[in-house]
């Protein structure tokens, strides 16, 4: 293509010009000009290597910090990720990360299901918007991980019956889980949010049209879904696409690390 492709949704297990450079090959015959790295700040330790890899490889790489929720259940956690979050952005971050973990398995000490939208988090959310840093954040799972696995289901062999999400008690619903999101995106407009793999609302684009009309300031990346939006009427898809075009980001959501590309 004669454009300029970013994929903003992409994985490095490692800091490494030994990762990078197989990486780079790849890019370089598929015409993708600049990669997002989602991975930096976790361990804390690789966001330095990350911001060193991108400088010396111009307009290849974007670093994005990504939040580490295990400790949201410390003590004062969350004055804590607003200070990191500060300090990141002066080492020269461009956007954030929120992983399905909050909502979804991230616990306080007293056990209770932290929910992304619990108002001690609105400090975080809202620097974010002042800091003009992006947040890429992945709520939920596909809808289908809620019901029983049959020979329908879009991840058949991918997941066992055991794995559903309907038969753990305490695993909040989808439903639920969108709320949650949308909140956010309702309680901070001033901050940009991208939704990972559609928003999770790759089944049913009439409803994440929707969703986009509602909430100017959420995007979604298409990452990891193309495959679901196989399913849908090909017209229709194509004239999604061209309507919210300036909505839709493209993403891979793939990992490399020494030796090559692995599958996420």
């Amino acid at each position: 293509t004669k454009y300029r492709v970013i994929n903003v949704h992409h994985h490095g297990a490692q800091a490494t010009e030994e990762a990078l450079q197989p990486a780079l090959e790849v890019w370089d015959r598929v015409g993708i000009q600049t990669t997002v790295i989602l991975d930096a700040g976790v361990p804390d330790d690789n966001l330095a290597a990350w911001l060193k890899l991108r400088a010396k490889h111009a307009g290849r790489l974007g670093v994005v910090w990504m939040l580490d929720c295990r400790r949201l259940n410390e003590k004062t956690c969350f004055e804590d990720i607003v200070r990191d979050l500060d300090r990141s952005a002066k080492m020269g971050i461009q956007g954030v990360k929120v992983w399905k973990d909050l909502g979804m398995y991230v616990r306080e000490p007293n056990t209770k299901l932290l929910k992304a939208d619990d108002e001690r988090l609105d400090p975080f959310w809202a620097r974010c918007g002042v800091l003009g840093l992006p947040v890429l954040i992945h709520a939920a799972d596909p809808k289908e991980y809620w019901y029983p696995l049959t020979y329908h289901s879009i991840h058949y062999g991918l997941r066992t019956e055991q794995d559903q999400h309907y038969r753990n008690p305490e695993m909040p619903s989808w439903t639920e889980l969108m709320r949650q999101r949308d909140h956010v995106l309702e309680k901070h407009p001033q901050t940009t949010f991208i939704g990972a793999h559609l928003g999770s609302l790759e089944f049913d684009l009439e409803r994440l049209g929707q969703t986009f009309e509602k909430y100017p300031n959420f995007h979604a990346d298409c990452a990891a879904r193309l495959r679901m939006l196989g399913r849908l009427n090909p017209p229709a898809v194509r004239d999604f696409f061209t309507k919210y075009h300036d909505r839709l980001l493209f993403g891979t959501d793939i990992r490399f690390a020494r030796g090559g590309y692995k599958v996420q």
